[in-house]
């Protein structure tokens, strides 16, 4: 099991990640609406997401949304991560990785660490699809 102030450091590291992404974004978008955060429940001791927004429309919620869960499935934890258009669709299926509860501590927490490097990889590297994702969400809108 992962400690609380682990999970605070992958928020740490993954608000940075998110905050970059948006601040490349907001050149090309600059009336982009983002909201970031991060929640857990039973299954999932940890989601992150950035949804955004091209303009304000009451009756969307988002244009773009990448997400990240470690979820406890039996006797190991899943991180996974993907990147998803306003209407449901996947843009682009991020890496995911199993970490084994019989590990050391330690260990899970190098590999978890690890794991999110290479998924904030995954989420700069996809900028053009996110791009992508937000042009047609605002052809979209200017259509309405």
């Amino acid at each position: 099991m992962i400690r609380e102030d682990i999970y605070r450091e992958v928020w740490d590291s993954l608000a940075a990640c998110f905050n970059s992404i948006v601040s490349v974004l907001k050149k090309e978008f600059p009336g982009l609406q983002v909201q970031m955060g991060g929640y857990k429940n039973a299954s999932f001791p940890f989601i992150a997401y950035l949804s955004m927004l091209v303009e304000q429309d009451p009756s969307r919620n988002e244009d773009c949304d990448l997400s990240m869960d470690i979820g406890e499935r039996g006797d190991h934890l899943l991180l996974t991560s993907d990147i998803e258009n306003g209407k449901g669709d996947f843009v682009a299926v991020g890496p995911s990785f199993e970490i084994p509860d019989s590990e050391p501590e330690v260990t899970q927490i190098a590999r978890l660490r690890a794991g999110v490097m290479e998924i904030e990889t995954f989420f700069t590297d996809s900028l053009n699809e996110i791009k992508l994702a937000l042009i047609i969400a605002r052809e979209d809108h200017e259509r309405v």
